[in-house]
C-alpha cells in the first residue's frame, strides 16, 4: 500500500508542476491561455503529505 500511495503522490505533485490546466484551456477555447498557479509550493506540499490531498 505504501508504494500506491507514493506513487499517486508523485503523480499528484508532477500535475501541480505541470501547465496542464494551460494546456486544457488552451485547446478548449482554440488559443493560447495561461493560468496562473495560485501556490508555487504545491507539488512539494503534496510530498510532503501523507496523502495525496492537502
Amino acid at each position: 500500500m505504501n508504494q500506491l500511495r507514493y506513487h499517486y503522490k508523485e503523480i499528484m505533485a508532477d500535475l501541480a508542476d505541470s501547465e496542464i490546466l494551460s494546456d486544457i484551456f488552451s485547446q478548449l477555447l482554440g488559443k493560447k491561455v495561461t493560468y496562473v498557479k495560485k501556490s508555487t509550493n504545491l507539488s512539494e506540499k503534496i510530498r510532503q503529505s501523507n496523502y495525496g490531498l492537502c
